[in-house]
């Protein structure tokens, strides 16, 4: 028997149970089951997508174990079922109203198939009776290479060709020009070079750079780089103190989810749902949904969304998991405006600024950054 079903892969995530389950998963989905995509705890299955988004999935009831079908990612894991159905659901979809499959209560291996994992990701789920064995990764999915592009070779010769430099991380070259422009009366210039110099933690060089553009406030068209201007001025006097924050509102988070989930805004637009909630996490100040809502690889969740999740991190103590997350998503700040070069939050923030050490720093400046 094979039945297809459209799910929403919420956490980037699909389930298989008992219709009765008592195993979490909340354990089982270590570094290695989140790398393998597939997390078994008993009753319960983890099956792991490439993105939070709606994936098409196709359960098969065998009675022996099949042929192995052609796929990108490949895996199995055993099941153990003491009720005559099984569920298949979304992360977050709610159990009572999940599709139910009939079988025979016992022990099961699952194989999941999964294809066009790039474009709009497939899954076929085939089920046998088996001894249990421990999940394995039958074929392991590989992202496709990036596309290079072209570098323009030798010495910048204007601004916007010295600051494309300093957004590749050619860093050394880029201040050198920004400096000489910065002494010809060039003010936006003169607030890239600060930020380079802010990095390198050469604090007293900055001040003037800084003060240039705070004195021409029209050479620039975005208000928040003369506002990190002033953030690196205070902050050449000493780390900035944290503020007191406002509480948390769980009450008020789950309600607007429910809303969400369950009105017609983002009725078949599961990216945008998911993008949604995180803010809500934010707004609502719950910590452990803005870090629970984290997915690397959604394509809305750039630098600003992993500065809110490491800020999270930092207020449960947890500064290395903090620091991993801004670190993936270096290469995904972008500037709002032609005289920007780099993340100053990083060294404004009372939170995020003593994450940052001078090989920190300096890795941030050798990234490249503003990647679309």
């Amino acid at each position: 028997m094979a039945r297809g079903i459209a799910l929403f892969a919420d956490f980037r995530q699909i389930h298989l149970c008992d219709e009765d389950y008592k195993g979490d998963l909340a354990d089982a989905w270590t570094a290695k089951a989140t790398d393998d995509r597939i997390a078994c705890a008993g009753d319960i299955i983890g099956i792991g997508t490439e993105q939070a988004d709606d994936v098409s999935v196709v359960v098969e009831i065998l009675v022996a174990e099949p042929k192995q079908l052609a796929g990108e990612h490949v895996t199995e894991a055993s099941l153990k079922v003491k009720h005559p159905r099984i569920a298949v659901l979304g992360c977050t979809d709610y159990l009572p109203d999940a599709k139910r499959f009939a079988v025979t209560p016992g022990t099961w291996r699952v194989r999941s198939t999964h294809t066009d994992i790039a474009k709009k990701e497939k899954i076929r789920v085939q089920l046998w009776p088996a001894k249990a064995k421990a999940p394995r990764v039958l074929v392991r999915y590989k992202q496709p290479a990036p596309v290079a592009k072209p570098v323009p070779q030798g010495r910048p010769k204007n601004r916007k060709q010295t600051i494309d430099a300093a957004l590749r991380g050619e860093v050394d070259v880029a201040l050198e020009v920004l400096l000489s422009l910065h002494t010809s009366g060039d003010a936006a210039a003169s607030a890239a070079a600060a930020e380079i110099l802010a990095f390198q933690g050469r604090w007293k060089e900055m001040v003037p750079c800084a003060k240039a553009l705070l004195a021409n406030p029209d050479a620039v068209y975005a208000g928040n780089v003369l506002d990190d201007m002033k953030a690196l001025l205070q902050r050449a006097k000493g780390l900035p103190r944290p503020g007191k924050r406002a509480p948390e509102r769980r009450d008020h988070y789950d309600k607007a989810v429910e809303d969400a989930r369950t009105g017609k805004r983002f009725k078949g637009k599961p990216k945008e749902l998911a993008s949604h909630c995180f803010a809500l996490a934010v707004v609502f100040n719950v910590d452990d949904e803005i870090i629970a809502r984290w997915d690397p690889k959604h394509p809305y969740m750039h630098f600003d969304e992993a500065a809110e999740v490491a800020r999270a991190y930092v207020r449960k103590n947890k500064l290395d998991e903090a620091w991993a997350v801004l670190e993936c998503r270096l290469s995904r700040w972008y500037p709002v405006d032609a005289a920007q070069v780099l993340p100053v939050v990083l060294l404004t923030d009372s939170l995020l600024a003593p994450l940052m050490t001078p090989e920190r720093a300096e890795l941030v400046l050798r990234t490249r950054r503003a990647v679309y």
